[in-house]
């Protein structure tokens, strides 16, 4: 029981048969009992058929939400895995040029081992004086 804001209190409830709502006039009826006519149980059929179709449609509204959070799944899934491949690819990048500054430092430190060491700018006159002493060119 409840107010609905009118001036009396009223009852309402919801009669049902084998799980679905059916219309209370084919029970009660103003003027006594109501027999179950194929018009009350066809409305019931429309009624039931009306809620069968609404649970159907969310449902279906349901899988398709699904359906689309999916796709969106995979698309963020394909897209990390193409950054990931492209990390990858920069890391490998990066090793090669490395080893690449290794190489050439090996070359050079190679090079410069072979190479023979300039001579002080002292010890070269002096050389000079030596070679010109024993020509004989003492002036040097």
């Amino acid at each position: 029981m409840g107010d609905s804001g009118a001036d009396r209190t009223q009852l309402g409830f919801e009669l049902r048969r084998n799980s679905r709502p059916i219309d209370p006039e084919s029970i009660f009826a103003a003027g006594g009992d109501k027999p179950d006519t194929a018009e009350t149980r066809e409305r019931e059929r429309l009624a039931s058929d009306e809620k069968e179709r609404d649970r159907l449609a969310a449902e279906s509204r349901e899988n398709q939400r699904l359906a689309e959070q999916a796709k969106e799944r995979d698309r963020l899934a394909a897209e990390v895995e193409a950054e990931r491949r492209k990390r990858q690819d920069l890391e490998e990048q990066l090793a090669q040029a490395k080893e690449r500054e290794r190489q050439l430092a090996e070359v050079k430190e190679r090079e410069r081992q072979q190479a023979p060491q300039p001579q002080h700018p002292q010890a070269i006159l002096r050389n000079e004086r030596r070679l010109a002493l024993i020509i004989g060119n003492s002036s040097y």
